[in-house]
């Protein structure tokens, strides 16, 4: 069953995020064609109450549980560009360098009508 019209709020947004207010938003939508969409952000949620909280950590269980998931190494000078509405994705804690430069560049907008 999918859950439409759970929305979770996001709050204390890291300041690398560039957003300084609450954003809330559903965790599942349809398309255009009806079909189920997920949008997710495990990071800063501020679930509504114990059985909101408990969804977002059986949620998170289960994709970080997934056999479906693809794992790739990035070669040093790698550069990754992800559209967030079209790739659910994630990626594990960086491992300081003081070698090397990283930077993260985000785009928002609409690029279509």
């Amino acid at each position: 069953m999918i859950l439409l019209g759970i929305k979770i709020l996001y709050g204390g947004l890291q300041k690398s995020k560039n957003i300084d207010y609450k954003v809330e938003h559903p965790v599942f939508t349809k398309d255009e064609n009806g079909l189920a969409q997920i949008s997710y952000i495990d990071q800063f949620p501020e679930p509504k109450n114990m059985e909101q909280g408990l969804f977002l950590q059986r949620l998170s269980d289960a994709l970080e549980g997934s056999k479906n998931k693809i794992e790739t190494k990035l070669p040093v000078g790698s550069c990754v560009i992800a559209n967030n509405y079209f790739w659910l994705h994630g990626r594990k804690p960086f491992k300081e360098n003081k070698n090397l430069s990283r930077e993260l560049l985000r785009i928002r907008g609409a690029f279509f009508n």
